[in-house]
């Protein structure tokens, strides 16, 4: 059994994740985490310029400029290109001593900066978290990116998000409003990232600070399985979030893979219409194996070793013997599936494994018609 202890994970880099915080520095290497204090006076937009540095604003706000180091965001390195962080965030500011104004890190109300220093404006709440990516170089050496836009709940509810170099991007707490991790994917050339909060100017008579947990992962997905078959049943009911299915998908590792370890890594399903992405250290120990469940949103999750002995055996892939085999079971119900084309896709990404295929109608029954009761067949196929 090759479900390996988490300190045996690789990374592009290093076997090991590393932190140290010394003067407000956040070092990050690869794959466990340690909190970091972000004050509300963090301005994200002087970020990579050096002391002295002053940030100057509208002429009509009375003593509203921001200066280096005092006003500078905290800064994260290393940080490697292509790999994914997730965060997590706690704590309030204000962007006024006003105790009224205090907040936590998904911010309030809205705000459209402009570019500064060759780092890209934003539209996002004030005293939201923030982060911007740095290449080893000074930011206004070179001309912003566009801005992104982060008006709309929507936008702000992102499961995976690829910023550019120096472009400012949301973080909020890490989450999204269904409680699934935010992944954030580290850009090409990227060597810093620094994270502050959300304001129009004058940072420094912000108040308060943010806990902020970062982790560093290997990319997603980044090896594909050697093999993946699922199989499935779905059902559509007769009224609203009453669909339901169950999966059950084999899969071996690639030859260069560095095992799966659930308890310690990213898990992000998707059947249809329905995603969920499940945090690290979410997965529970279950005898051989280990397994999730989400009474709120009516599913739940089992990872084992596949030997081929189950009731199921007479549809095992002929390499199930192998130790690098395995099973995951999933079974969701009070769903609205509204939209799944059928046969649907389905993908399954754990930590930096991978597979992803297209349901084979012949391994599978679909319930068709609001009866839920008749099954396609190999003709049927289409949307619902």
């Amino acid at each position: 059994m090759i479900i390996r202890n988490n300190n045996s994970k690789r990374c592009p880099t290093t076997s090991k994740l590393v932190f140290g915080i010394l003067v407000g520095l956040l070092t990050l290497i690869c794959n466990t985490s340690l909190a970091v204090t972000v004050p509300g006076r963090a301005d994200p937009w002087l970020a990579g310029m050096p002391d002295g540095t002053v940030a100057q604003y509208p002429a009509s706000c009375y003593l509203c400029d921001d200066t280096a180091p005092e006003e500078s965001p905290v800064l994260v390195v290393p940080v490697v290109p292509r790999t994914s962080l997730i965060f997590s965030a706690s704590g309030v500011t204000g962007i006024d001593p006003d105790p009224s104004f205090l907040i936590g890190p998904e911010g309030f109300s809205l705000f459209t900066k402009d570019s500064q220093f060759g780092i890209s404006g934003v539209t996002m709440p004030y005293s939201a978290l923030a982060g911007v990516f740095l290449t080893s170089e000074r930011p206004d050496i070179s001309s912003a990116p566009t801005g992104l836009d982060f008006t709309s709940a929507l936008s702000r509810d992102y499961l995976s998000i690829s910023p550019e170099v120096k472009q400012v991007f949301f973080i909020g707490d890490g989450l999204t409003s269904s409680g699934n991790q935010q992944v954030v994917v580290v850009p090409a050339g990227a060597t810093r990232l620094f994270l502050g909060t959300m304001d129009s100017w004058q940072w420094h008579n912000n108040v308060g600070q943010l806990t902020v947990a970062a982790t560093a992962l290997s990319t997603p997905g980044s090896k594909s399985f050697a093999a993946f078959i699922p199989r499935a049943e779905m059902k559509f009911g007769p009224h609203s979030k009453d669909d339901s299915f169950k999966l059950t998908s084999y899969f071996k590792l690639a030859t260069d893979s560095n095992g799966i370890n659930p308890p310690h890594e990213v898990v992000v399903i998707q059947f249809g219409t329905f995603s969920a992405n499940i945090p690290a250290g979410s997965f529970q120990q279950d005898g051989q194996g280990f397994k999730y469940v989400d009474q709120a949103k009516h599913y739940g999750v089992w990872i084992r070793p596949w030997s081929g002995h189950s009731a199921e055996a007479s549809i095992q892939p002929n390499w199930i013997q192998h130790l690098s085999a395995y099973q995951i079971t999933v079974r969701a119900n009070a769903l609205d599936l509204d939209g799944t084309t059928v046969p649907p896709t389905v993908q399954l990404i754990i930590g930096d494994d991978m597979g992803q295929s297209k349901l084979d109608i012949g391994k599978a029954k679909f319930g068709k018609g609001k009866d839920g009761e008749h099954w396609l067949s190999d003709d049927d196929e289409g949307r619902r």
